[in-house]
């Protein structure tokens, strides 16, 4: 499968889809340049970060929530009662929330593509990602003496 199949490579815990995050260790340079603090800026999170419901599930809740408006709207442009015909609100609301999970599961599938493509360009070109120099703030900004 290859290197990038490795790198998308997805699994399932306690029935959550998440991205598999390799390792610095698994891009090893042969030893050309340490750029394993570039790989690390990559590796440092994981995706489904972030305990609250809302924040895992806003995608699927906003989805939804916008269903149910376009069928309110729609009432309301007809001059019917805001919930009138209930049964479009709900086929509304589940098309919404449809729509919502399949844009979470794009955008989760574009940040591990994006996340593959900068990972491997890192491996494959470690002359790029030279390490970072330390400075101090008074050695990054000019001097400034303030005129009153």
């Amino acid at each position: 499968m290859g290197e990038t199949g490795k790198m998308m490579e997805t699994r399932t815990l306690t029935g959550k889809q998440f991205f598999f995050t390799p390792k610095p260790e698994d891009f090893s340079t042969d030893g050309q340049t340490d750029n394993s603090w570039a790989i690390e800026l990559l590796t440092g999170h994981d995706v489904n970060e972030g305990n609250a419901l809302l924040y895992q599930y806003w995608h699927v809740f906003g989805g939804a929530t916008t269903g149910i408006a376009v069928a309110c709207a729609y009432n309301l442009l007809r001059k019917r009662p805001l919930y009138a015909g209930i049964q479009r609100h709900i086929i509304c609301g589940l098309i919404g929330t449809g729509i919502g999970y399949l844009c979470k599961t794009r955008y989760l599938s574009k940040i591990a593509t994006r996340d593959a493509i900068l990972r491997d360009y890192i491996k494959l070109h470690p002359e790029d990602f030279p390490p970072p120099i330390k400075r101090t703030f008074g050695e990054v900004f000019m001097k400034w003496t303030p005129i009153r």
